[in-house]
């Protein structure tokens, strides 16, 4: 993912914070097992794949990603699942 779009990512959610609540389009998930930047870069596009995705921005170190859905629409919950265990990594948490 490029700097500007991970940027502009969480400039987004910083706006929603300030705001007092998190977008209702994004959703946090926790996850297991990354190690390194391409492990985070793989996950990110497999994400983008997905037509109901806007962003994506995944931190191994942290262990996180946060996903953007594009208006109106919701990724599954069984897809993210699929997704991160494919990619070969643990969902610990989905917080939308």
């Amino acid at each position: 993912m490029s700097r500007l779009k991970a940027f502009s990512i969480l400039l987004s959610l910083a706006l929603a914070a300030c705001a007092g609540s998190a977008p209702n389009n994004s959703v946090a998930l926790k996850i297991d097992g990354m190690t390194c930047e391409p492990c985070a870069q793989t996950l990110e596009k497999k994400f983008m794949k997905e037509d109901t995705i806007e962003a994506v921005s995944v931190d191994w170190e942290e262990g996180t990603a946060t996903l953007i859905q594009k208006q109106d629409q919701r990724i599954k919950d069984t897809t993210i699942e699929k997704i991160v265990d494919w990619s070969g990594y643990e969902l610990v948490s989905i917080n939308r």
